[in-house]
């Protein structure tokens, strides 16, 4: 997870501040991810597909159309409030803890509900109504706190691209330790 982790992060920063035009993707997704395998070394590329739902990346401004999938959208979409870049953080979260425990944390029982429009609003209503990401006890201290800041339901504190690439779970660096005082070194 932390090297695909890392490549998707590399990614969003190119579309971000590459030479292109800045983007916010708005629809990553488990289907929207393509791996390129290299022939000679065996290793495996990620690469960001289906560029459909994106817009360009105007940091001033704020969007306020109704896109992406219902399982990764961010709580400020499906409150149909402005959003920003912060669209594609969150969904890294989503995406995030999928790879990690092998369902979003936001799926339903589609069995159970009659068509797609009442299973999209069940994700919605789910999305909502969790105040707390629910993280599994076997997720380290490194993976615990680094979903939980992708999934801040404040996307005016949830942690920013360039903090995500630095952060101790894609870095392999521990968690600092902290004491009564604070941070320690």
């Amino acid at each position: 997870a932390r090297q695909f982790l890392q490549q998707l992060v590399s990614a969003l920063t190119y579309l971000r501040e590459g030479k292109a035009v800045p983007i916010i993707h708005r629809d990553i997704k488990p289907e929207n991810i393509l791996f390129v395998k290299n022939k000679s070394t065996g290793t495996l590329t990620l690469k960001l597909a289906d560029f459909g739902w994106a817009v360009q990346h105007v940091p001033t401004s704020k969007r306020t159309t109704l896109c992406g999938t219902p399982e990764y959208l961010p709580p400020e979409v499906c409150l149909a409030d402005r959003y920003s870049g912060a669209f594609d953080i969150w969904t890294l979260g989503v995406l995030m803890y999928e790879m990690l425990v092998g369902t979003t944390p936001f799926a339903v029982r589609e069995d159970e509900l009659e068509d797609d429009e009442d299973i999209q609003q069940a994700i919605v209503d789910k999305i909502l109504s969790t105040k707390v990401i629910p993280v599994p006890d076997y997720f380290s201290d490194e993976a615990r706190d680094l979903v939980l800041r992708l999934m801040d339901r404040n996307p005016s504190t949830r942690i920013l691209l360039e903090e995500v690439a630095r952060h101790p779970f894609l870095t392999g660096e521990p968690m600092p330790v902290e004491s009564e005082d604070g941070p320690s070194a």
